[in-house]
């Protein structure tokens, strides 16, 4: 068996070097999510600028060793199992574009999907802007993501979205690719107090 992972691994959680650290000791595969991009921008930050402040909530990343660091910014933003026509992302795609084509950005931080005034298909990672974009994904790969903990366990034809909030205090979610199986621990306490985003008037 060869665990996935589907990015987030670190940065809110009460043992970020240990989790990444765990993760490469397994040979576990994983993408990179909208965490590991901010870990590796404030770590670069901070090796480049002797006078650069790392925010609180980053001071551990002062721990990162070569290997660690390197991991990071090996981690690929998409991870293609063609056998099963499985795409594995952080936080999803924008239908209708290549999976090369699309913008990286896509990969970290979309939620949703909203159309312009053309009748085009934009991406936002505002969860009341649009529309969920799983929801609308229509194949032909199915894609297992992460990132929108709000939504918790989603379940579409052509999409599977496994953050259902650990962190939150919810539960951990993984899936057994081959039986479609879910598996799922509770969280042992709330870790973090979730932001949420608040509707514009």
């Amino acid at each position: 068996m060869l665990p996935i992972f589907v990015g987030d691994l670190a940065n809110k959680g009460p043992r970020n070097l240990m989790t990444i650290r765990k993760v490469r000791q397994m040979e576990a595969l994983c993408v990179r999510g909208n965490h590991e991009e901010a870990i590796i921008q404030h770590y670069l930050n901070w090796q480049n600028d002797l006078h650069y402040v790392i925010p609180e909530v980053f001071k551990w990343i002062t721990e990162l060793n070569t290997d660690d660091i390197n991991f990071l910014l090996e981690l690929p933003y998409t991870i293609s199992i063609p056998s099963r026509n499985i795409l594995i992302v952080h936080a999803g795609l924008v239908p209708g574009i290549p999976v090369h084509q699309q913008n990286l950005d896509n990969f970290i931080h979309i939620r949703n999907l909203y159309q312009d005034n053309d009748g085009n298909l934009l991406a936002s990672e505002l969860p009341f802007q649009g529309e969920a974009w799983a929801s609308l994904w229509s194949g032909p790969e199915h894609v297992y993501f992460g990132h929108d903990a709000s939504r918790k366990l989603q379940q579409h034809p052509y999409a599977t979205g496994l953050d259902t909030g650990c962190l939150y205090g919810n539960m951990l979610s993984g899936i057994f690719i081959n039986s479609k199986k879910m598996l799922q621990v509770k969280a042992k306490k709330v870790y973090s107090e979730p932001k949420g985003f608040k509707t514009p008037k």
